[in-house]
Protein backbone atom coordinates (compact mmCIF):
# COMPACT_ATOMS: atom_id res chain seq x y z
CA UNK A 1 0.00 0.00 0.00
CA UNK A 2 2.66 2.37 0.77
CA UNK A 3 4.06 2.17 -3.04
CA UNK A 4 0.75 2.44 -4.07
CA UNK A 5 0.99 5.88 -2.06
CA UNK A 6 4.71 7.00 -3.37
CA UNK A 7 3.63 6.19 -7.02
CA UNK A 8 0.52 8.09 -6.89
CA UNK A 9 2.18 10.91 -5.01
CA UNK A 10 4.89 10.47 -8.00
CA UNK A 11 2.25 10.89 -10.41
CA UNK A 12 1.00 14.23 -8.55
CA UNK A 13 4.35 15.54 -8.94
CA UNK A 14 5.25 14.65 -12.80
CA UNK A 15 1.97 16.15 -13.34
CA UNK A 16 3.08 19.76 -12.28
CA UNK A 17 6.50 19.15 -13.44
CA UNK A 18 6.32 17.00 -16.73
CA UNK A 19 8.77 14.12 -17.94
CA UNK A 20 8.34 11.10 -19.56
CA UNK A 21 9.27 9.77 -16.52
CA UNK A 22 6.75 10.21 -14.91
CA UNK A 23 4.33 9.03 -17.77
CA UNK A 24 5.74 5.79 -16.75
CA UNK A 25 5.01 6.45 -12.95
CA UNK A 26 1.29 7.24 -13.80
CA UNK A 27 1.01 3.96 -15.94
CA UNK A 28 2.59 1.53 -13.07
CA UNK A 29 0.26 3.67 -10.34
CA UNK A 30 -2.81 2.90 -12.62
CA UNK A 31 -1.82 -0.75 -12.95
CA UNK A 32 -0.85 -1.18 -8.92
CA UNK A 33 -3.77 0.35 -8.38
CA UNK A 34 -5.79 -2.31 -10.35
CA UNK A 35 -3.58 -5.25 -8.97
CA UNK A 36 -3.67 -3.92 -5.28
CA UNK A 37 -7.93 -4.41 -6.04
CA UNK A 38 -8.26 -7.59 -7.59
CA UNK A 39 -5.94 -9.05 -4.79
CA UNK A 40 -8.00 -7.21 -2.24
CA UNK A 41 -10.94 -8.80 -3.60
CA UNK A 42 -9.30 -12.26 -3.81
CA UNK A 43 -8.73 -11.96 -0.17
CA UNK A 44 -12.66 -10.92 0.78
CA UNK A 45 -13.94 -13.66 -1.56
CA UNK A 46 -12.03 -16.03 0.61
CA UNK A 47 -14.17 -15.31 4.05
CA UNK A 48 -16.76 -12.58 2.89
CA UNK A 49 -18.38 -13.28 6.66
CA UNK A 50 -15.75 -11.66 8.64
CA UNK A 51 -15.53 -8.78 5.78
CA UNK A 52 -18.90 -7.99 6.24
CA UNK A 53 -18.85 -8.35 9.81
CA UNK A 54 -15.54 -5.96 9.96
CA UNK A 55 -17.21 -3.45 7.84
CA UNK A 56 -20.45 -3.73 10.32
CA UNK A 57 -18.76 -3.05 13.36
CA UNK A 58 -16.13 -0.31 11.85
CA UNK A 59 -19.26 2.01 10.75
CA UNK A 60 -20.90 1.15 13.91
CA UNK A 61 -17.67 2.40 15.94
CA UNK A 62 -18.40 4.75 13.85
CA UNK A 63 -21.62 5.85 15.06
CA UNK A 64 -23.07 5.31 11.37
CA UNK A 65 -26.37 3.63 10.57
CA UNK A 66 -25.66 -0.23 9.45
CA UNK A 67 -28.42 -1.48 7.04
CA UNK A 68 -29.10 -4.83 7.02
CA UNK A 69 -30.64 -5.02 3.64
CA UNK A 70 -27.58 -3.09 2.07
CA UNK A 71 -25.06 -5.26 3.66
CA UNK A 72 -27.18 -8.48 2.09
CA UNK A 73 -26.64 -6.76 -1.01
CA UNK A 74 -23.08 -5.54 -0.74
CA UNK A 75 -21.27 -8.67 0.59
CA UNK A 76 -22.02 -11.65 -1.57
CA UNK A 77 -19.74 -12.42 -4.04
CA UNK A 78 -21.54 -10.62 -7.08
CA UNK A 79 -21.82 -7.58 -4.90
CA UNK A 80 -18.24 -7.69 -4.72
CA UNK A 81 -17.28 -8.73 -8.28
CA UNK A 82 -19.44 -5.96 -9.25
CA UNK A 83 -18.02 -3.01 -7.19
CA UNK A 84 -14.68 -4.19 -8.57
CA UNK A 85 -15.57 -4.39 -12.12
CA UNK A 86 -16.65 -1.04 -11.74
CA UNK A 87 -13.35 0.10 -10.10
CA UNK A 88 -11.51 -1.43 -13.12
CA UNK A 89 -13.30 0.38 -15.66
CA UNK A 90 -12.33 3.86 -13.80
CA UNK A 91 -8.68 2.41 -13.66
CA UNK A 92 -8.90 1.62 -17.36
CA UNK A 93 -10.12 4.51 -18.00
CA UNK A 94 -7.71 6.56 -16.81
CA UNK A 95 -4.53 4.39 -18.37
CA UNK A 96 -6.34 5.36 -21.47
CA UNK A 97 -6.43 9.29 -20.55
CA UNK A 98 -3.12 8.97 -19.90
CA UNK A 99 -2.27 7.26 -22.91
CA UNK A 100 -4.14 9.34 -24.90
CA UNK A 101 -2.15 12.65 -23.16
CA UNK A 102 1.07 11.19 -23.20
CA UNK A 103 2.31 14.16 -25.38
CA UNK A 104 2.06 15.81 -22.14
CA UNK A 105 5.18 14.12 -20.31
CA UNK A 106 7.19 14.11 -23.69
CA UNK A 107 8.54 17.40 -22.87
CA UNK A 108 12.37 18.15 -24.02
CA UNK A 109 13.20 20.66 -21.22
CA UNK A 110 16.53 22.19 -21.17
CA UNK A 111 18.75 20.96 -18.44
CA UNK A 112 19.78 24.01 -16.30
Amino acid sequence: MTAIFVLDFLTSYFLIRPKMTGFWIGISAIGSSLLFNGISLSLALKDLESVRKAYEISRQARGLVVREELLNKIFTPEGMQATFAFSALFSIAAILIVLRNKWYFNVDSPEE
